[in-house]
């Protein structure tokens, strides 16, 4: 799994609680990076941080999911 796959399921960047919601995945704030500016999540129409990238220790957990 990664960022790129997550794009391209939910037709854009989404935050990080719908990543560990619908992913089961536990990212941490340290975990990701983010857009510089909130946004609208197309996953929960919330206006959110958008992930558009993790740290190392976040490409860990990544790795060991589907």
């Amino acid at each position: 799994m990664t960022i790129h796959r997550i794009y391209k399921l939910n037709g854009g960047y989404i935050c990080r609680r719908c990543i560990n919601d619908d992913y089961h995945i536990h990212l941490r704030h340290r975990d990701c990076r983010y857009l510089p500016v909130q946004s609208t999540c197309p996953a929960c129409h919330g206006t959110r941080n958008l992930v558009v990238g993790v740290r190392l220790s976040g490409q860990l957990k990544l790795l060991f999911k589907h």
